[in-house]
């Protein structure tokens, strides 16, 4: 047992992650009901308060590049901890190893699906600061999901080997390869972080009082810092459960309750981000709508304007519009002004 654990009985390590994927499972069903709910209720009020050009064509604000984003990782969320639940609750090694499989395959799909709405969010302001960099950031993310793809096959052969005795001698080496490939996925999607993150400061340092601030874009980001927060502290939980060195081991160097505080902020943090992001739609929506009704104020004040300039262009122009007051009588005045 090492020196900091509270407890060298495996049973309560065991006991604990089934109570913790129990309990998470649970909230997670429910969020994910309520986060569909919210979503359907968000694209309802967007396609009523939308312009009318995009009435015309409600399928392009339903199926948006950040609601299909959005949906996707709600159910990839949701299937991998479903799948974890029973991973979870089965004793049977032939289902314990393709229940596992399918949860990593949704986590690694979940993963994916961050990385890509991180970049549909960024790249508006990414385009606006530095343009240059994003040949290299679409490289990048093609890298990413190219290395996911090798270590899901690495991870499918390694659950294999459990089943299998013939492939029990690579188990080993099988192991350490995916957990290497979680560490240069997990340093890769930090620098990922680090760079937009980095873009939203300059960006909101340059907008500052300058006169270039736009206003979505300033919401993009200040929730972008947000979701940035939430995802590095994703990562650092999913690297303390997945890749340290007690993976593998009967009982995990840390107390019962550390470790149960863990793996409910690796299942649950997902959520936090949603809700995020959620909330930045929310912000969008409604950033939507004062400025339709600002454009449909400058349009009113438009109309009155080139009305009254008109008016004043007509000779012997006055409050009347286009009637000499001085030189009308009283009762023909008051009916002008009807």
């Amino acid at each position: 047992m090492a020196p900091n654990s509270e407890s060298d009985d495996p049973s309560e390590y065991n006991a604990a992650f089934n109570e913790t994927v129990d309990l998470d499972f649970g909230l997670t069903v429910f969020f994910t009901v309520l986060f569909i709910f919210f979503l359907a209720l968000l694209i309802r009020t967007e396609l009523k308060t939308k312009l009318t050009e995009a009435k015309r064509k409600p399928h392009n604000q339903i199926f948006s590049t950040f609601n299909i984003l959005l949906l996707s990782m709600i159910i990839a969320n949701c299937l991998n901890i479903s799948f974890e639940y029973v991973y979870a609750n089965n004793n049977d090694y032939n289902i314990a190893a393709l229940s596992s499989s399918i949860s990593f395959l949704f986590a690694t799909i979940f993963q994916s699906l961050v990385i890509l709405n991180t970049w549909n969010r960024g790249q508006s302001v990414i385009h606006a600061t530095i343009p240059r960099s994003v040949p290299f950031v679409k490289l990048f993310l093609v890298s990413f999901g190219m290395l996911q793809v090798f270590q899901i096959v690495l991870y499918v052969l390694s659950a294999l080997a459990i089943i299998f005795e013939s492939l029990n001698a690579y188990l080993t080496k099988l192991n350490l390869v995916v957990n290497t490939i979680s560490i240069i996925l997990d340093v890769f999607m930090g620098i990922f972080d680090v760079f937009v993150t980095g873009v939203y400061f300059y960006y909101l340092y340059s907008t500052n009082g300058s006169g270039l601030d736009v206003k979505k874009l300033v919401i993009l980001s200040r929730y972008g810092l947000v979701s940035i927060f939430c995802l590095e502290c994703w990562t650092w939980f999913n690297y303390t459960m997945m890749n340290s060195a007690w993976i593998g081991e009967p009982v995990p160097p840390i107390s019962v309750l550390a470790f149960r505080v863990s793996l409910h902020t690796c299942d649950l943090m997902p959520l936090v981000y949603l809700a995020v992001q959620m909330t930045m739609k929310s912000a969008l929506l409604k950033c939507d709508v004062e400025t339709r009704f600002e454009i449909e104020k400058a349009r009113s004040v438009r109309r009155e304007t080139g009305l009254q300039e008109s008016c004043d262009m007509l000779p012997g122009s006055s409050l009347t519009c286009g009637i000499d007051t001085k030189s009308v009588s009283p009762d023909k005045l008051s009916l002008s002004r009807l």
